[in-house]
């Protein structure tokens, strides 16, 4: 939970199911407390690098919006950039 925490962001390439692949971004209710996540997921062959990034911002970007809305932070700062933390 910490490493996503800090980075906002998680990814599994086929660790439960080697065909599958999948990324989520944490949601935060008030207080900063973990809620949930936002996941896209799918066949592992659409998670190479350049896809991942593609979805990356999107996922990050409604992950905040909805965090905002149950009254939680997300101090990552837009536009969303690999480094910063979630939490402060």
């Amino acid at each position: 939970m910490q490493q996503i925490r800090k980075e906002c962001f998680a990814i599994s390439l086929g660790e439960r199911d080697k065909f599958c692949a999948g990324i989520a971004a944490p949601v935060f209710s008030s207080g900063n407390i973990l809620i949930g996540a936002l996941s896209l997921s799918g066949p592992k062959e659409r998670f190479s690098p350049k896809a991942v990034a593609r979805m990356k911002g999107p996922l990050l970007a409604a992950a905040r919006e909805l965090t905002e809305a149950l009254e939680g932070t997300y101090a990552i700062p837009e536009p969303f950039t690999d480094g910063f933390c979630c939490i402060s």
